[in-house]
């Protein structure tokens, strides 16, 4: 059973609740005319595409769960012996248009386009170009009668709850400060309900055809911010490094260091990839270091905003990571930067499109104000519209996007949910982070 969590407050509830009446079910077949997949239905799609010079109508299709450059492949799944070509209306052409049918419910597929005059780029090549065949790009069918495919994009998160400025607690006087206490399983759960609101803000807002996926890890070890004094007491003496320490107290934007955390070792600090049984697509580094404040005569907790990256090496085994603290809203910090996340998932998968897009979080006018130098103050895709600010904004953006474009996610697993009524809420799902019970 989920429910909207009241903390949000108003303005957010009714957000989540308008974006009921664009949750689609699967019922009927979806269309989005201006865009690669033209129409999406639960066995048939018709994709389109242009290429640089007159050619036939030909592409590559496999079904498939990862892309083709996914780290730790043995093979290129595109030589593998299902692999279909399919071909279009006859003739050369440079606008292509193809009705694939046949195809499986709920599932993901992926596909190459014929396109001999294009010489691939290198990021082309990064996400599967091989001349002729142009870069693999994905969709995911609609679900059989009474279920709902949904796109689960696994996200580890790294919380890391008792780490200390150790040499804070050691005053000029000799005086020793004790540690703090530790955070307790309460105040623990309390912060995975952040998570859990953030998961459900996202879900909601995308017409529940997303599942940002957060599995939350806790290293609970006491932990030490900053190098220990060499006076250090005992009581502190050899505690480790925390991961996110950047070598300064704090290292904007998001106070700390970036690395890749190992699930199944949470105490190996690392930036080399590391093996996973299926990838998580997102990763989360949250330290909660606190600090001895002597006027206030108390520990206080390091704010933060976020730092993130993309998923742009994930050919390398580097999922997409963020990076803040822990003293500050952390529902709206996991929200806003794992959108960031969300919005180069969208780049890979959708491509380089002001009109196709998962639009980028910061909020300003298309602008081009020149300078007294001559040089220009330039902001040249729009990421402004009617909507108010935080909650609402991110809200307005990924209600702006078409199911279809949420299900041309490269990444993550594609899944069913049931969907009796077909009306696009997920009827019973303990997994999800919404649903109509």
């Amino acid at each position: 059973m989920h429910r909207l969590a009241c903390s949000l407050g108003l303005a957010v509830t009714l957000a989540a609740m308008a974006t009921f009446a664009g949750a689609q079910g699967d019922g009927k077949a979806l269309y989005d005319p201006m865009r690669p997949v033209m129409m999406l239905g639960r066995d048939r799609a018709v994709l389109q595409w242009f290429t640089r010079t007159p050619c036939v109508t030909r592409l590559q299709l496999r079904k498939g769960v990862l892309p083709c450059r996914t780290y730790g492949l043995r093979e290129d799944p595109w030589k593998a012996g299902d692999v279909q070509v399919l071909a279009g209306p006859p003739g050369l052409h440079t606008y292509h248009r193809i009705t694939l049918l046949h195809l499986v419910p709920g599932t993901r597929y992926y596909y190459r386009c014929y396109d001999p005059g294009a010489d691939p780029t290198t990021l082309e090549q990064t996400w599967g170009a091989q001349k002729p065949w142009g870069r693999e790009w994905a969709f995911s069918t609609l679900a059989p009668k009474g279920r709902k495919t949904i796109i689960r994009i696994p996200v580890k998160v790294l919380l890391m709850p008792n780490v200390v400025n150790v040499a804070s607690a050691h005053l000029a006087d000799g005086h020793v400060i004790p540690p703090p206490p530790d955070l307790t399983g309460s105040e623990l759960a309390r912060i995975k309900e952040e998570y859990a609101t953030a998961a459900r803000f996202l879900f909601i807002n995308n017409g529940m055809r997303v599942w940002y996926d957060f599995h939350i890890f806790v290293d609970a070890r006491r932990q030490r911010w900053g190098p220990e004094p060499p006076n250090v007491s005992p009581i502190y003496k050899g505690w480790p490094a925390c991961r996110s320490y950047a070598g300064t107290d704090f290292a904007p934007p998001g106070g700390g260091d970036f690395t890749v955390v190992d699930t199944l070792d949470l105490q190996h600090v690392g930036k080399e990839p590391v093996h996973e049984n299926f990838p998580y697509v997102g990763q989360i580094e949250q330290a909660f270091p606190r600090r001895w404040d002597e006027p206030k005569k108390e520990w206080v907790f390091y704010n933060s905003g976020g730092g993130t990256y993309g998923a742009d090496e994930w050919a390398r085994g580097i999922p997409g990571r963020s990076q803040y603290l822990g003293g500050g809203d952390t529902a709206w910090l996991a929200t806003h930067e794992f959108h960031h996340q969300v919005e180069a998932l969208g780049t890979i998968s959708f491509g380089t499109d002001e009109n196709d897009r998962v639009i980028f979080d910061h909020f300003f006018p298309r602008r081009r104000v020149r300078k007294p130098d001559g040089t220009y103050d330039e902001w040249t895709w729009q990421t402004s519209w009617a909507h108010g600010e935080h909650w609402d904004g991110i809200s307005y953006f990924d209600r702006l996007l078409t199911p279809v474009q949420w299900l041309r996610l490269m990444f993550g697993e594609t899944i069913t949910v049931a969907d009796a009524d077909e009306d696009g809420v997920p009827d019973d799902d303990s997994r999800l982070p919404f649903d109509e019970k």
